[in-house]
């Protein structure tokens, strides 16, 4: 896999039951040109059967070949964490632009979506 593009997402309130896992998870060598930019990771707390905190972003086990940049990670319990990894290239990931927050979500076209319920499992 090459060229891969995770671009643009407003992601909150994830990992509420997982223990290992991020907002945004890679795993494994993803070739030359991949990129992971301009995303909006917020508002999500360390889930109680995990005894490490989840990062926003998480490149794990060989992640290779990815552009991590211009990403807000806001009120998450950890920020980028890399695990094995390869060459990946982190720039400009600590800001709060107002700019990828506005960005970020889902287009005007598919808004709709936005008020449907995903019910929370129970154990």
């Amino acid at each position: 896999m090459s060229n891969n593009k995770i671009n643009y997402n407003d992601i909150h309130n994830v990992m509420t039951t997982l223990a290992d896992g991020a907002a945004i998870y890679t795993l494994s060598n993803q070739g030359p040109a991949s990129e992971m930019q301009y995303n909006y990771a917020h508002d999500f707390t360390q889930s109680k059967w995990a005894d490490y905190p989840g990062p926003g972003l998480y490149l794990d086990e060989g992640t290779t070949g990815y552009t991590v940049a211009h990403n807000v990670l806001v009120n998450a319990p950890d920020w980028i964490s890399q695990n094995q990894t390869g060459s990946n290239t982190l720039i400009d990931n600590s800001g709060s632009s107002p700019t990828t927050i506005l960005a970020a979500g889902i287009e005007a076209s598919y808004a709709d979506i936005k008020s449907l319920a995903i019910p929370t499992p129970k154990f």
